[in-house]
């Protein structure tokens, strides 16, 4: 059973990220968005593009285990979704608001759950048995982490 309070924060956290995210992306120059500062990471473009494409990954395994008993939870590559859905190539808008719908989306799955569903569980495939509310975290630790990575590139566009 999830905290009220750790319930607000948490989706206090996820209606964030597309704002913060887009503010970020209009303060970059648009000529810096193909710049790859370190060969192992996405460009502020493929940033944009891959966390439109998990919005419905997210969903998708949410859905699993909030209408499934314990469902098998996919583990997907996210460099497959990089070339299979050439990142490269995609507006940064486009991607910005398909984000932003595809997180109002799991939004309004998350406000609607009953406090017991937060507990219900989904075996994933490489990290095996997560809750409603585990999920929800790890949503998080990720926008977090790709956050954290453009801030980085607009920082060093700078220099």
């Amino acid at each position: 059973m999830i905290n009220e309070g750790v319930r607000h924060y948490l989706l206090e956290g996820l209606s964030a990220t597309p704002a913060v995210l887009s503010h970020m992306m209009s303060s970059a120059p648009k000529s810096v968005w193909d710049k790859r500062p370190d060969p192992e990471r996405y460009t502020l473009r493929e940033v944009a593009a891959h966390l439109a494409d998990w919005e419905g990954v997210w969903f998708e395994r949410l859905d699993k285990v909030r209408t499934q008993e314990m469902p098998t939870l996919q583990g997907y590559n996210p460099d497959d979704f990089l070339k299979k859905n050439n990142y490269a190539q995609i507006e940064v808008g486009t991607s910005l608001k398909r984000f932003q719908e595809g997180r109002a989306k799991i939004l309004k799955m998350l406000e609607n759950l009953e406090i017991s569903q937060w507990s219900r569980k989904g075996n994933h495939t490489e990290r095996g048995l997560l809750t409603m509310q585990d999920l929800a975290v790890i949503i998080v630790g990720h926008d977090s982490y790709h956050l954290r990575q453009v801030a980085e590139w607009i920082e060093k566009t700078k220099k």
